[in-house]
């Protein structure tokens, strides 16, 4: 389940100006320190730093 909301998450980050928490919240999480840490875990950098490096 995590990597599919990571999976959608990356989409989202890359089409979106959505905030991080928005985002979280979006595809499920209930805040976005969990997010974060389940996009580190699986990706290797947090979200933000995928948004900066894709764009």
């Amino acid at each position: 389940i995590n990597k599919l909301r990571v999976s959608e998450a990356k989409k989202l980050l890359v089409n979106t100006d959505m905030s991080i928490k928005d985002l979280a919240l979006l595809i499920g999480y209930n805040n976005d320190q969990t997010f974060s840490r389940v996009f580190k875990k699986l990706e290797g950098i947090t979200p933000g730093e995928y948004r900066v490096k894709v764009k």
